[in-house]
């Protein structure tokens, strides 16, 4: 009554990472989480984005991706260059690449055949890769994206598996 803590009828199945009861509810008893790491997506740091740095699934410099097409957009919103080396670019810039940003930006797709214009907010590389990865039923879609991922210490349970109240 004094801490504000209380927890269900004590079992075996409260000590146990293999069940539901017991298992962190962040890592699901595993004691880890995959991450996408922003060391393997920026491993080509003498690179510009134009000349292929972000050589990521679903993140290339095509003509008439919408990756492409953000980019520029980005570029032309906060005022850096795609040509500029990666290691170059200020640090809010590569926060912004692979983080995203709040801010609506105009961006304009553009092929041989056609262009078009639309508002969006830029979800960022990282976000976009943890959610496609969530998302996705497509084991060669999963198999791209965990070249980019590692293992970190589950930060709710440090590694240990087990909820609070176990």
């Amino acid at each position: 009554p004094t801490c504000g803590f209380s927890y269900d009828e004590i079992s075996p199945r409260l000590f146990s990472f293999n069940n539901p009861f017991g298992a962190c509810k962040e890592c699901s008893g595993l004691g880890y989480k995959s991450r996408v790491s922003k060391d393997l997506i920026l491993c080509k740091p003498n690179l510009s984005i134009n000349e292929g740095a972000l050589t990521i699934s679903g993140w290339n410099m095509d003509m008439g991706s919408i990756s492409s097409s953000q980019f520029k957009a980005l570029s032309q919103k906060y005022g850096f260059s795609l040509d500029e080396p990666i290691k170059n670019l200020p640090e809010d810039i590569i926060n912004l690449l692979l983080y995203g940003t709040g801010d609506e930006i105009d961006v304009t797709i553009k092929t041989k055949k056609w262009e078009t214009t639309y508002i969006s907010k830029y979800e960022g590389i990282i976000p976009n890769l943890e959610r496609r990865f969530r998302e996705t039923t497509s084991d060669y879609i999963k198999g791209e994206i965990q070249k980019y991922m590692v293992e970190t210490p589950c930060p709710v349970c440090k590694g240990q598996r087990l909820n609070s109240q176990a």
